[in-house]
């Protein structure tokens, strides 16, 4: 099997091409196998979503994990959108407003495991009106 290399938006890419089979008025490729990105051509070393980083030998047409040194070279390409934004001003202001009022002191005397925890709950609290369905505890 032969690899076929691409590029878009200056990113390269990798398939094997499969062979074209005519179903009635259309055209279709039968047996094609997307690789995904190419993260070293040379090693064979491909990412895409199904698998993540992972090489492949065309001669027995099998799949491996990459090494790991690979994992750090490979880079983002930009087009994904962040999961989640932080911004902690609000929090940081709520921490010191309870810094300032003395409520900090009280909230250590109670007797709990995890204090940032207890912080983190009445902060969510106070900053947000719903239910508290992102929070994990």
């Amino acid at each position: 099997m032969k690899i076929s290399y691409y590029k878009s938006n200056d990113i390269e890419y990798a398939k094997i091409p499969g062979k074209s089979v005519r179903n009635g008025k259309s055209v279709c490729k039968e047996g094609e196998v997307y690789l995904g990105r190419v993260v070293d051509k040379k090693s064979q070393v491909y990412y895409n979503r199904k698998r993540g980083i992972f090489t492949y030998d065309p001669d027995t047409q099998t799949y491996a994990p990459a090494d790991e040194t690979f994992s750090s070279e490979f880079k983002e390409d930009g087009r994904k959108k962040p999961k989640a934004l932080l911004d902690f001003g609000d929090s940081f202001f709520v921490d010191e407003l309870l810094k300032k009022m003395k409520y900090s002191d009280v909230l250590n005397t109670i007797d709990c495991r995890n204090k940032d925890t207890l912080y983190a709950m009445i902060q969510y609290y106070t900053l947000w009106n719903e239910a508290n369905g992102h929070a994990k505890g």
